[in-house]
């Protein structure tokens, strides 16, 4: 079961997302440094592009964290959602357990009561055999 949590469309893990996206930054902030560093007109024009570009990984930083957060919640969602399962194996394993005993348990009332019910037979046809013989002794 995968959910898609991404708010950004990215297809991307959000792993590699951050790796690329650090990456970015850090080569726009080391141009973007430079560029103050040495000043000159050819030099100045480029600072509003690379602040724009340097704006724009900041703005996918915020919706990767917001995917992450998202992910992390579907996660939790799934990780209890695992203990309820664990759980109700647990549970399905001890009532299986527990009908097993009592089945065992009521085979051998069964084997009881068919015993019984031979013994009771066979008094019922011994005293049946000495009634129609004649017998008085009972």
């Amino acid at each position: 079961m995968t959910a898609d949590v991404s708010s950004s469309g990215n297809p991307l893990p959000p792993r590699t997302r951050l790796l690329l996206n650090l990456s970015n930054q850090s080569h726009l902030l080391d141009q973007f440094f430079t560029t103050l560093t040495n000043p000159t007109s050819a030099n100045a024009s480029s600072l509003p592009g690379l602040y724009a570009l340097l704006q724009e990984t900041t703005d996918d930083l915020l919706a990767l964290r917001k995917d992450v957060v998202a992910h992390q919640e579907v996660w939790a969602r799934i990780e209890r959602k695992k203990k309820e399962v664990v759980d109700l194996e647990k549970r399905s394993r001890g009532l299986m357990r527990a009908l097993k005993v009592e089945s065992d348990e009521l085979g051998v009332m069964v084997k009881q009561g068919r015993e019984i019910m031979d013994s009771v037979d066979k008094v019922q046809k011994s005293t049946s055999l000495k009634f129609l013989h004649g017998s008085t002794e009972w």
